[in-house]
């Protein structure tokens, strides 16, 4: 490995102290890494984007899972054990999440429920009240016209 400074075009560095800065030890230049080149004219509508997206994820994971499958042919047993575990964990957390979320949508579901036979209730009490609003009006006033009315005549 070549022990030499990044260089980016266009950037300039801002004090001289920099560029003694950029040195990157050697084991950080060991990774790898993997892009694919994804062949073709970039489209200008949304929906041939979308295409081309997954078509480079898929192109990248296939490349994951290979490079993935090579490295895992060397692992020891604890390794292997390990990674067993944590994709037991991974599945079990996915169906631990999917149960509370099922669980509070059932809840939602129940409660939605309730919830529209108070409005129910409510709107039948409000037409209740009207009517018996509209009566209690009615009574009044007939009985406001009873008392004002003379129903024993003068006496002299």
């Amino acid at each position: 490995m070549i022990n030499s400074s990044v260089i980016i075009s266009g950037e300039a560095s801002e004090t001289d102290s920099d560029e003694d800065n950029c040195k990157v030890p050697d084991k950080i230049m060991t990774t790898s890494i993997q892009a694919a080149i994804v062949t073709g004219e970039d489209s200008e509508s949304d929906d041939e984007n979308q295409g081309s997206i997954s078509s480079a994820v898929s192109v990248l994971t296939q490349e994951t899972v290979k490079s993935d499958r090579e490295h895992h042919k060397n692992d020891s047993l604890l390794h292997k054990k390990l990674r067993e575990c944590n994709d037991q964990l991974c599945i079990d957390l996915n169906m631990f999440s999917q149960n509370v979320i099922s669980q509070a949508g059932k809840n939602l579901t129940a409660i939605d429920q309730e919830l529209l036979k108070s409005q129910n209730t409510l709107q039948t009490a409000v037409t209740s009240l009207r009517s018996l609003h509209l009566n209690s009006v009615m009574i009044k006033e007939k009985l406001q016209t009873v008392l004002s009315s003379k129903f024993l005549s003068n006496i002299k």
